[in-house]
């Protein structure tokens, strides 16, 4: 399960289904798991050497490709289809954002730094 919001969840649950409701909610998550995503991501690059941040920009380089790829809305899926779409870009950066947390303070303890 994404590391989302309780109310990313409770927004969802309140919408009744309503498609316009919904993507309000899906919005606001992916605004703030972005967000969350760019912070993280720039702080780890900052406290990482040259090849480390190297490293780094390939991995996330990649994840933007699966991610993208992943989360394709299926070819004449209307609108379930877009809401699936940006659902699943919500979850994928929300696990992301959450890797590269972990990586940060694993760094900052002085471990290492698995990909995700």
């Amino acid at each position: 399960m994404a590391p989302t919001r309780p109310s990313y969840k409770a927004c969802l649950d309140a919408s009744d289904g309503v498609t316009a409701a919904m993507n309000d909610c899906i919005g606001t998550e992916l605004d703030y798991q972005d967000a969350r995503l760019n912070k993280v991501y720039g702080a780890l690059r900052a406290a990482l050497d040259p090849a480390q941040k190297s490293v780094l920009r390939s991995e996330e380089l990649k994840w933007i490709a699966s991610r993208d790829a992943s989360c394709a809305p299926a070819k004449d899926g209307g609108t379930a289809a877009m809401l699936d779409s940006n659902a699943c870009r919500v979850d994928r950066t929300a696990e992301c954002a959450a890797v590269l947390d972990r990586m940060l303070e694993a760094h900052a303890a002085g471990g290492g730094t698995d990909s995700h």
